[in-house]
């Protein structure tokens, strides 16, 4: 596994990576992934963030490792205003079914290693969703987000030098493999970091901590050893959940 070094590696570049401020929003404050989250392209998005009511449903996979793995569904709606909130969750319920790869949702892992692979410009940055889909509202344009277990999977690729994720990074990752995502009205302008000021904004934001069930690796005992256990299925051969035991959130 790679994840030692992962995070050696980003323990340096913490400074430049870093998000301003604290977010309010309990699976919103990962530092060392920015990228997949809506702070990092909203100027001032902590201090103008406003809390709407939640939903449940997609479901999704956060991977605390491997071998070990739970699902839920509640995702944080949030807006720059308490007037917006209504709207916002309205949209956060319908513009994911804009996105490819189910927006990583689900428990299908081809989909969420396809959304990982193809959402994000190499796991760092944001995607326009196209106006021309219909869940997108008028006057507004919306980004999907590459996924926190993507942004440690592509990682994982750069410090070895390979073009692309493969099983041993996305066995090595770790994050909610569902991607967020954000809208702002059309027209919103940038400042010169690139962050969209003085804008309205509503974000998505799939809960990780949010567990509804959990599961750990299934290891058969070994015959041979009385004690000891059997080697567990290889990340591309374990199926989710039929490789995995479930235990108690």
């Amino acid at each position: 596994m790679r994840r030692g070094r992962i995070l050696a590696v980003l323990a340096v570049l913490g400074a430049s990576w870093a998000v301003s401020g604290t977010s309010p929003a309990p699976a919103a404050a990962n530092d060392l992934f920015p990228f997949s989250l809506p702070a990092h392209y909203i100027a001032h998005y902590e201090t103008r963030l406003q809390a709407c009511r939640r939903f449940r449903s997609p479901p999704f996979v956060t991977w605390n490792s491997y071998a070990d793995v739970q699902s839920g569904d509640q995702w944080m709606v949030y807006a720059s205003s308490g007037k917006l909130c209504k709207f916002a969750r309205h949209t956060a319920l319908s513009v994911p079914d804009a996105l490819p790869f189910n927006a990583g949702a689900g428990a299908n892992k081809s989909d969420l290693i396809g959304y990982a692979l193809n959402v994000g410009q190499e796991g760092m940055n944001d995607d326009p969703i196209s106006r021309h889909h219909k869940e997108v509202p008028k006057g507004w344009r919306c980004y999907a987000l590459p996924s926190e277990w993507a942004t440690e999977a592509w990682t994982a690729a750069r410090l070895s030098h390979v073009p692309a994720p493969d099983n041993e990074d996305f066995a090595g990752a770790s994050g909610t493999a569902a991607g967020a995502g954000y809208c702002v009205p059309t027209g919103s302008k940038s400042n010169k970091a690139g962050d969209f000021v003085h804008s309205a904004f509503l974000a998505w934001i799939p809960d990780g901590s949010d567990c509804k069930r959990h599961f750990r690796i299934h290891q058969d005992p070994d015959p041979a050893n009385p004690g000891e256990f059997l080697p567990p299925p290889s990340f591309p051969d374990a199926q989710l959940f039929g490789s995995y035991d479930e235990i108690p959130c």
